[in-house]
């Protein structure tokens, strides 16, 4: 149970009852790992091509600000977008 609360997906409690059991959980946990790879890919591809829901990008100038937000999107560090009406960019990463 020590396996599972550290983020195990399953165990097998020793001894085996017969080699199908082992097959059985190998075969769950490649599903399972594969579902969890495509709905990553799927997520990524999804945010590449939708605008956010709650976000209006009307003027040229937000489009601008927009594109800043789709270039730091990716990464994983906390990015804060920084400028004035005549000029905006990005400030830093931290």
């Amino acid at each position: 149970m020590q396996a599972v609360k550290s983020g195990a997906s399953d165990y097998l409690m020793k001894p085996f009852q017969s080699p199908d059991e082992l097959r059985h959980v190998v075969r769950r946990v490649i599903r399972e790992v594969d579902s969890e790879r495509k709905i990553q890919l799927l997520s990524e591809e999804i945010g590449k091509d939708f605008l956010p829901l709650d976000m209006i990008f009307l003027g040229e100038k937000m489009q601008d600000v927009f594109g800043l937000v789709q270039e730091v999107a990716p990464a994983s560090a906390t990015t804060a977008l920084l400028g004035s009406r005549k000029r905006a960019g990005i400030a830093g990463c931290v």
